[in-house]
């Protein structure tokens, strides 16, 4: 890593396709895939070659050119069939669960108990319950 005036510079990779590419070497590997193994190579060069160095003053990158290069890069050289579903797969964030609100009201009622007074906490975690149930019932209408 080269650093000059306190400053270290990286270069910038998009997160969804570098990961992709990851998960499908990991798998071509497993399998013993050359041809996926030299096609995520491919792609991380080229992904290295339109890579930006990441600086304080200069570090984004135009997000609607790369989609469509990355777009027309692997209309080209489309991923081979055994990594195709990883390279293709939409990531994205995934919508809480009954379980993740659970969770989070359980962090909640913990800060209540942790912060607030002892004459106060019946009303906090009186609402938190409420929170808990209505979590349920929307979870039992799925």
């Amino acid at each position: 890593m080269k650093v000059e005036s306190g400053m270290t510079e990286m270069v910038e990779f998009p997160i969804e396709e570098t990961d992709k590419i990851m998960d499908a070497m990991e798998q071509a590997e497993k399998a013993g895939d050359l041809k996926a193994l030299q096609w995520c190579a491919r792609f991380l060069r080229w992904l290295w070659d339109e890579g930006g160095i990441v600086s304080v003053d200069d570090y984004c990158y135009n997000e609607g050119l790369f989609n469509k290069m990355w777009d027309s890069l692997l209309k080209a050289d489309p991923a081979p069939e055994t990594i195709a579903a990883i390279i293709n797969r939409k990531d994205g964030p995934k919508p809480p669960t009954v379980a993740d609100a659970e969770k989070a009201l359980d962090t909640v009622k913990a800060f209540f108990e942790e912060n607030i007074p002892h004459k106060a906490i019946a009303a906090a975690l009186s609402s938190v319950d409420a929170m808990r149930d209505a979590v349920k019932t929307a979870g039992a209408g799925k």
